[in-house]
């Protein structure tokens, strides 16, 4: 999943911007060490807020 692809589906799921952005950094830090992250395992359903 592309870093666009990732971001479309994360609002349609009601991630916030900075929650996007979070992950974004998370994942282009750990690719900076060598490490590769799938964007989709950080794609869950976002509890409800009552």
């Amino acid at each position: 999943m592309e870093k666009t692809e990732f971001i479309k589906k994360a609002k349609e799921l009601g991630f916030s911007d900075e929650m996007i952005n979070r992950i974004i950094q998370r994942h282009d830090k750990a690719a900076k060490d060598g490490i590769t992250l799938p964007y989709e395992s950080e794609l869950i359903e976002l509890p409800i807020n009552d």
